[in-house]
């Protein structure tokens, strides 16, 4: 009967020791399961804010020259397109054309000087 017993008592720590394992491999792989769930999900958030984000872009197209009084000119199309699901806005938008006699007062207006050197003719 001892004999029974030991074998018994020897057989539940087998397989307690086994149900342990188990249990800790498959706490371990939904642990890596929820780190990689929960990484999946950030990129899923930034994407859908940075997607909502208004924004305008901007779009340049040359023409054909146009000639005035014999000479020729550059002309291009300028596009701003709203791109995002917001209404998005230009702050302030300046241009200027100038030629040589009006340069000068004409950079001197403009009050974003980032924007001067666009075009030159």
């Amino acid at each position: 009967m001892a004999d029974e017993e030991t074998t018994q008592r020897r057989y539940e720590r087998v397989v307690g020791a086994v149900t342990l394992i188990a249990t800790l491999a498959a706490a371990g792989f939904a642990g890596g399961a929820y780190v990689q769930a929960k990484r999946q999900g950030d990129i899923a958030q930034e994407a859908l804010i940075e997607s909502d984000h208004p924004f305008l872009q901007l779009s340049a197209k040359s023409n054909p020259d146009i000639v005035r009084a014999g000479e020729a000119y550059i002309s291009v199309s300028l596009k701003l397109t709203n791109v995002g699901s917001k209404v998005a806005m230009l702050d302030r938008a300046e241009f200027a054309l100038a030629d040589d006699s009006n340069l000068a007062p004409t950079v001197a207006s403009v009050t974003r000087p980032g924007l001067i050197n666009l075009a030159w003719f």
